[in-house]
């Protein structure tokens, strides 16, 4: 598996003074292979994800680019399973059936119905964008058909994904990078509802989650213990697994990450997994192995002593529906959420709509955010949100085939209301880039200009048919032959901007008009600022 290092960039800690996670590790001189009649367990190729059946009789794991593979030696990941032979040992190694397999990444990632049921996560590592898990419920025999897992609004914009089901099937989490994400893959938990759904994955919080990548998340019996990987400073190698404790119900209140340095070498560490039966916690390593990763075992640790579970709920909008009944006013809600969540009379609702200014509802996601806050919630029309206290808060509003709405809100408890019209991504829509700007009668892009930009990109990532006309035009002050090559100079910067970020040049045109397409009085400076822009233009969806 290919992994991403990201340059080290100031990340998130949550002020919690209490809570920590002991350190104690289970005792180890060597981290000893698992040792089998059949040598074939670890290999030239990379062993990855080992998961344990709950009665402990079968260990499944992914193995990468063996020339068996479904996709053959392309194949990042296939299902494979070894039995339990003696003295705890596996043997026995046999690749899933070729029904179960596929040419993508296919590896278990937990069990139902006491281990009669297996989940199996098949991964298109080629697609930076999923709108599905890919995830399966089958038969650990093979004796019924797979059908498909789905989880409410899911969304992975990045190749690498990893899910794990907790041990009493409650829980799922995930490693990808989403909505609300803090910097490239986070970790996400999805609840399974009382119908056997999924609900909506929540990130775990910038506690757990850095700028650099969090990964393969195991949640111990005790469903607080959590066991990650991380490439974030502290750790002794490229990657290293981590031990973190919640510390109540909102999900995104941790105890301060632990390095498991009884585990972790120089090497790459991942894929942390407490079996219920047995001795063993499993976990792969590249350090002195056979090939890639190899599979590993170390005598399960004894579990930390967790302070006790708060039980202040923190995740508020949980509380509040969606779609409230029509017969319920705002106040009325507002009223309820100050009466379930007592002792938190700082707390304020935001409300509001999200429409779209072609007049359809769309289905948008709303992101809130402030320095050690960030939250997110689904709005189809109203939507309800708690926030921790009044102040500045960023705000972002995103939905399929509209543009993303970036704006600031002081919100307060006479000013809690924010309504949002997006604008569809139509054919002839043309958008004012207002905060891209060039140094005084230059061309160059000053750096404030980025973020900007980057909104492009990834709206044309989004959309890979998609192409536009950038424009430049500057206001009627001087020569108006120069104001047109400074136009079409600054429109240039800006497509070379867009292509240097991976967007193919042929999908972007570009025309400088100088001072001919004004849209305001040049008559004074105040004014005359507005007719000075880029904009662009969708010609193709």
């Amino acid at each position: 598996m290919k992994l991403f290092k990201a340059k080290h960039t100031k990340f998130w800690l949550a002020a919690l003074a209490m809570g920590m996670v002991a350190t104690t590790a289970p005792a180890q001189s060597k981290k000893a292979p698992i040792l089998s009649a059949d040598t074939s367990l670890n290999t030239k190729y990379n062993e990855l994800k080992p998961v344990v059946s709950p009665d402990g009789s079968r260990l499944y794991f992914g193995r990468s680019n063996h020339p068996s593979s479904t996709g053959g030696r392309k194949d990042r990941a296939d299902a494979w399973v070894a039995t339990a032979t003696t003295g705890d040992m596996f043997g026995n190694v046999q690749r899933l059936s070729a029904m179960l397999n596929s040419a993508q990444a296919d590896m278990v990632v937990g069990f139902a119905d006491e281990g009669s049921q297996l989940y199996l996560m098949r991964n298109n590592t080629e697609s930076n964008h999923k709108a599905d898990a890919g995830l399966y419920l089958m038969s650990a025999d093979g004796s019924s058909s797979a059908r498909p897992v789905t989880v409410k609004y899911f969304l992975n914009k990045a190749r690498h994904q990893d899910i794990n089901i907790s041990h009493d099937g409650h829980y799922m989490l995930i490693s990808m990078e989403s909505y609300s994400t803090y910097g490239l893959e986070d970790l996400y938990v999805s609840v399974r509802q009382s119908d056997g759904s999924w609900g909506e994955p929540l990130n775990l919080g910038p506690e757990i989650n850095t700028s650099m990548q969090e990964m393969s998340a195991f949640l111990a019996p005790d469903g607080r213990t959590l066991y990650f990987t991380s490439n974030r400073p502290g750790g002794k190698g490229s990657m290293d697994i981590w031990v973190s404790t919640r510390l109540d119900n909102s999900w995104k209140r941790w105890s301060t990450p632990q390095n498991v340095s009884s585990i972790n070498t120089p090497g790459s560490e991942m894929y942390y997994y407490e079996p219920v039966a047995g001795q063993w916690s499993y976990y792969t390593s590249t350090q002195n192995s056979e090939g890639f990763g190899d599979i590993r075992r170390i005598r399960k640790p004894e579990p930390p002593t967790p302070p006790a579970l708060e039980t202040t709920p923190e995740v508020v909008t949980a509380a509040v529906p969606l779609q409230p009944q029509q017969t319920a006013t705002p106040a009325e809600i507002r009223d309820e959420v100050v009466e379930i969540v007592e002792n938190a009379q700082s707390e304020i609702t935001l409300n509001g709509q999200v429409t779209g200014a072609d007049g359809k509802t769309p289905l948008a996601r709303l992101i809130v955010r402030r320095e050690n806050f960030l939250d997110s919630v689904s709005a189809a029309s109203t939507y309800y949100m708690a926030l921790p206290a009044s102040g500045q808060y960023q705000v972002q509003a995103k939905a399929r085939g509209y543009l993303t709405v970036d704006t600031l809100i002081n919100i307060t408890e006479n000013t809690n209301q924010l309504n949002i019209a997006l604008r569809p991504l139509a054919v002839g829509t043309t958008v004012r880039l207002d905060n891209v700007m060039f140094q005084q009668s230059t061309a160059v892009l000053v750096e404030e200009s980025a973020a900007s930009l980057d909104k492009v990109v990834q709206m044309l990532k989004e959309n890979p048919s998609m192409e536009i006309m950038l424009t430049g035009h500057t206001d009627n002050q001087g020569s108006s032959r120069a104001n047109i090559r400074l136009s079409q100079e600054r429109v240039d910067a800006v497509k070379s901007y867009l292509v240097s970020r991976g967007v193919d040049q042929k999908r972007i045109k570009g025309k400088g008009y100088g001072g001919t397409r004004p849209i305001a009085s040049n008559a004074n400076p105040e004014t005359r600022q507005l007719n000075r822009r880029v904009e662009f233009t969708i010609l193709k969806e």
